[in-house]
């Protein structure tokens, strides 16, 4: 026996950090070693499988993107100030220059992240506006002029709600956030430290969601006072090249066609495994075994660290936008139940033939 075991990790696959396709690989060919049958063919179909899901997966970026495409445009879209109001406004922390911006060469071609950066800034300079009106003592009013602070919070208002729908727009259209929940990428391969960035970066984005609701927008400030949009730049450069939930939606799709495939071939092989002679007996403990080392050791530990992934980032994900939350839970669903029905066709077995693994 402790032959056999030494010849189950003298191979590439018995290194520290394989590769989740190559653990899965392994797997089959150390149990098709014992049982005394090529299942390595599971694996071949899963890929299969797995590439044509992807295909699947990029069709549902279009259908999303309608959905949400409809959803938006039954918001009201951005009001542009008007020439009057734009003549009409008093000079106040550079307002005008940055209402001229949006009518150059330049400022007509923009990005959804820039357009919400656009209309923040005047949100937010609007809102100093009125309260530097509000607070003079030598302001000038007429009967048929509103106060220049009532005009300030009127703007204040309006832009606040541009910022709204270019926020949405920005969650369910932008480049940036787009990439990141739909692009193709990578599985996850643990430590999952390296999401760690991720994490926070959402927890940024949810945070401005949720002042949505209030008459005031989370950006932090410079140490001037001035809103600092540097880490919304750095959040969404970073998800977008990060790809954390679409990695993590696609690594949940491929554990859950292995375990499905695996478990639907193995167990009426397992099912008729009786243990009634010595030769059995002895196979059953080698299974033992294979199920600690090839399975429980490395592909299980890489899903559990797969699982506090999800419990941090999908109710992140679901608050941003809960289409796409939704498609990342219930893939976690079928992949949990994947899981346990795996581990339960290994549980009959060990209780079929008396044994505990490991």
């Amino acid at each position: 026996m402790l032959a056999m075991l030494i010849s189950m990790c003298s191979v590439p696959s018995c290194s520290n950090a394989p590769a989740i396709e190559t653990d899965f690989k392994t797997y089959y060919q150390r149990l098709g070693n014992i049982i005394g049958q090529d299942v390595t063919d599971i694996n071949k179909t899963a890929q299969q499988k797995q590439h044509d899901w992807l295909a699947q997966f990029a069709s549902w970026r279009i259908a999303d993107l309608n959905t949400q495409t409809t959803q938006a445009n039954t918001l009201s879209s951005n009001n542009d100030i008007t020439l009057n109001d734009f003549y009409a406004l008093p000079d106040c922390l550079d307002v005008k220059s940055l209402i001229a911006e949006k009518n150059s060469s330049l400022g007509r071609v923009r990005t959804s992240l820039s357009d919400f950066i656009y209309q923040h800034k005047l949100f937010s300079r609007f809102d100093k506006c009125a309260a530097f009106a509000s607070n003079s003592t030598i302001e000038s009013q007429s009967e048929t002029q509103p106060s220049t602070a009532i005009q300030f919070l009127q703007l204040k208002q309006q832009k606040f709600n541009d910022a709204q729908n270019s926020w949405r727009e920005l969650i369910f259209r932008g480049d940036e956030y787009t990439q990141a929940r739909y692009a193709t990428a990578p599985l996850i391969e643990p430590p999952i430290q390296q999401h760690l960035s991720s994490i926070s970066n959402l927890r940024l984005l949810v945070n401005i969601q949720r002042s949505l609701s209030s008459s005031e927008l989370f950006v932090t400030e410079t140490q001037l006072g001035a809103p600092d949009y540097q880490p919304l730049f750095t959040a969404f450069n970073q998800l977008s090249q990060q790809r954390t939930p679409a990695r993590l939606l696609i690594t949940l799709h491929y554990f859950t066609v292995q375990l499905e495939l695996s478990t639907q071939r193995i167990k009426p092989i397992f099912t008729e495994w009786t243990c009634t002679s010595t030769k059995q007996q002895t196979k059953a403990n080698y299974l033992g075994n294979v199920f600690k080392l090839f399975f429980a050791d490395t592909i299980q530990q890489k899903a559990s660290a797969i699982n506090r992934l999800y419990y941090e980032i999908n109710p992140l994900l679901t608050e941003l936008d809960p289409n796409y939350g939704t498609r990342v839970g219930t893939q976690f669903d079928k992949y949990q139940l994947a899981m346990r029905e795996h581990i339960s066709m290994w549980q009959t077995l060990f209780k079929q033939c008396q044994i505990s693994p490991g």
